[in-house]
């Protein structure tokens, strides 16, 4: 399956709202203008059927990476929109995909803004999953060890590791008791 931030895949009937929804938040942020007529019409067409209760979860599925690691299934790839994300302590418990949807991996910021030391979480913990990145950027990641990513193995694609840390191996990626 594939996901967009916002939830896209064809398992979910409630998917295309909540990747609409992510594209409408996005545009919003990144570029302070309201959703276009065109746009608003969509989400229009997308939420009739849904109940409201459905319509909220939609909303907030679209939001996070937290939410699409939570709604993905194993192999899935998520894919996601441009811009930076702050967020960190993503705990990955099945073999996934990251995909950067920018021009280049400076385009999608994945910042763990320096908080995982006290909680020994990096920015990705995949514990004995493996994981693949591409097209994007991870920084401010800070754990025990691998500030950015922890992980039985990882794959990575056009992805800048920056600023992070570690109080004890592999600043950026760890893997299962070996610095990368």
């Amino acid at each position: 399956s594939t996901y967009q931030m916002g939830i896209y895949t064809q398992r979910d009937p409630m998917s295309a709202l909540a990747y609409a929804y992510a594209y409408a938040d996005r545009r919003q942020m990144l570029d302070d203008r309201p959703i276009s007529p065109i746009h608003a019409q969509l989400l229009d067409v997308l939420s009739r059927g849904l109940s409201a209760e459905q319509q909220r979860l939609a909303q907030e599925r679209g939001s996070t990476i937290a939410a699409a690691i939570a709604a993905s299934a194993d192999s899935d790839v998520i894919h996601i929109c441009a811009g930076t994300y702050n967020e960190h302590d993503l705990l990955v418990q099945k073999t996934l995909s990251f995909v950067g949807e920018g021009t280049g991996p400076g385009d999608v910021i994945i910042d763990g803004g320096g908080n995982g030391i006290s909680t020994g979480s990096p920015i990705f913990s995949a514990g004995s999953q493996h994981v693949e990145f591409s097209n994007l950027t991870l920084q401010h990641g800070m754990a025990a060890n691998g500030g950015a990513v922890s992980a039985a193995s990882i794959k990575t694609d056009a992805v800048i590791f920056s600023h992070n840390a570690s109080s004890g191996d592999g600043g950026a990626v760890y893997l299962n008791g070996q610095d990368v």
